[in-house]
């Protein structure tokens, strides 16, 4: 699997304060599949106007789609501020090449084996 992109997504405070970001957390099915990095550090004291830059990456284990949650808790009201996170696992394909399969048929007591070449060509 291929690791994504970095996207980033900022904790702002918008309020006259400080704000106070206790923890910041991935959760869900596919946590293990995201990784994130706080660019305040943990237990960030955020004046106002002042953001944090949360940097997530996609590092799929497996294909299919993941789910997974980022949460930030701090002292605001609506505590924990969340965002989601989605990403698809995409297998990388076959390199070009020649490969060899042997087939191998049997009846009873008797067999046959077979090596077929398998060219694999990439558009």
């Amino acid at each position: 699997m291929t690791e994504s992109n970095p996207q980033t997504v900022t904790f702002t405070n918008t309020g006259n304060g400080y704000l106070m970001i206790s923890s910041i957390t991935i959760s869900g099915a596919g946590l293990e599949d995201f990784r994130e990095w706080v660019g305040c550090g943990y237990n960030a004291a955020l004046g106002p106007g002042v953001g944090c830059p949360v940097t997530v990456t996609f590092w799929p284990q497996a294909p299919g789609s993941r789910n997974a949650t980022l949460s930030a808790v701090d002292n605001a009201s609506g505590s924990p501020h969340t965002v989601s996170l989605t990403g698809t696992g995409v297998r990388p394909p076959t390199p070009a090449g020649t490969y060899y399969v042997y087939v191998l048929a049997t009846t009873g007591n008797e067999g046959y084996g077979h090596t077929v070449d398998l060219p694999v060509n990439v558009q």
